[in-house]
């Protein structure tokens, strides 16, 4: 049990950060918008880029295939917490919800975890208890993407500097560390099958990510090789993390940029950018899927959505 204990610390941690984001909520806005904005004039300034120089193919793949396929991906992983709480949904809730919960992460609160917990909550799971499931799935998810940038690092043909090769160790430490953590926690809550299928699936949604960040750079007609792809999408999630900026509305860039300028991978500009580009590919698909969700619940059972805690 000591590992729910952990586990109620960082909800309380988390909780608490919440409640003093919502105090700044306008200026962080603000501010993520103005980092965002400022780091797409930069970088399409350095590049030298017009909209005549970008590929159509790659974007259609990454605007029509790859981000549906991510929310898919979404809907399936709240099914999975489903399970773990006993519980069934389906897959086109799940795709609802999903949809939901990645818009509602524009706001600067953990809104993703709070539609997720609700969507729980209302197919019959206990608060405490799905708050814990997301929690743990969502620490997972980092904890696996912390290895991959490990990994990332190391795996460069040039031999990466004292420092960063320090920064490998760390993700590689902290990230197998949180992985056996949670996935105990998770045999003893779920059974081993769950803890198992948690797992891979945070293996498959990292190559999915992955993906997405290598069309995004063919998109300005880049190549960069897997494993750097793999580095951007730590750089993507890690920032995504960061709950206290609406999304992790320029961390993710920004921390892309800083990686790229400390490996040597590409240009920092042309990181900055790839990453913007995966994130608005993302949100387009997200919030026309939103809509839609909205307004064929609205027209079925209005007060759906409002039981799904989103009004």
């Amino acid at each position: 049990m000591q590992g729910s204990a952990i586990l109620d610390h960082v909800m309380a941690f988390t909780q608490t950060l919440a409640a003093q984001a919502r105090r700044f909520k306008f200026p962080l806005l603000v501010a993520a918008l103005l980092v965002f904005a400022g780091g797409l004039v930069v970088s399409v300034s350095s590049l030298d880029l017009s909209l005549s120089d970008l590929a159509l193919p790659p974007l259609l793949l990454l605007l029509f295939v790859l981000s549906p396929l991510t929310l898919a991906y979404s809907a399936i992983n709240l099914q999975l917490m489903a399970k773990a709480l006993g519980l069934q949904t389906g897959f086109w809730h799940g795709v609802r919800v999903s949809a939901y919960a990645q818009v509602a992460e524009l706001l600067p609160i953990p809104g993703g975890a709070i539609v997720r917990t609700a969507a729980l909550r209302q197919k019959g799971g206990k608060l405490g208890a799905s708050s814990l499931i997301v929690l743990s799935f969502s620490l997972l998810w980092i904890a696996c993407a912390a290895v991959a940038g490990g990994v990332a690092i190391l795996g460069f043909e040039e031999e990466p500097t004292p420092a960063l090769h320090l920064t490998a160790i760390g993700l590689l430490a902290f990230g197998g560390v949180t992985i056996i953590a949670m996935e105990i926690l998770l045999v003893r809550r779920a059974g081993a099958g769950v803890a198992l299928a948690a797992l891979v699936y945070r293996i498959v949604g990292l190559m999915l990510i992955a993906a997405r960040i290598f069309v995004a750079f063919a998109i300005m007609g880049l190549f960069v090789e897997p494993v750097s792809s793999l580095l951007f999408a730590f750089a993507t999630i890690l920032g995504s993390a960061a709950s206290l900026v609406p999304s992790g509305l320029g961390i993710a860039e920004a921390l892309s940029a800083v990686l790229a300028e400390l490996t040597g991978t590409v240009a920092p500009a042309a990181a900055f950018l790839a990453i913007a580009i995966n994130r608005i590919c993302g949100l387009l698909v997200n919030m026309t899927a939103a809509f839609f969700a909205l307004a064929f619940q609205r027209e079925a059972t209005p007060t759906k959505v409002v039981n799904n805690g989103l009004s």
